[in-house]
């Protein structure tokens, strides 16, 4: 499919949310997910993926992004998250 060229209104997890739904596309974990779930962990690391960053990764697996966009489309997102006002009462 190649790069998909998208103009971002709202937020980093906005333009994520709305490119997945434009293609269709939901998280579906594969077997070499578990595999590297398993590495990660007998490493000794933790690497949580949340909902929207997971989204990312089947964005670019399905080939609906590219390396170079998905990489800036994360590090908008985590950007945002970062520095979004706290809401927790």
């Amino acid at each position: 499919m190649g790069t998909t060229t998208h103009q971002s209104i709202g937020s980093p997890e906005d333009a994520i949310r709305s490119l997945a739904r434009q293609h269709g596309i939901a998280y579906r974990e594969t077997g070499y997910d578990a595999l590297a779930e398993q590495i990660t962990q007998l490493s000794g690391d933790t690497v949580n993926l949340d909902p929207v960053e997971l989204l990312l990764v089947e964005l670019e697996r399905s080939g609906c992004v590219e390396g170079k966009e998905a990489t800036l489309l994360h590090a908008n997102y985590l950007r945002s998250v970062k520095y979004a006002p706290d809401t927790r009462p």
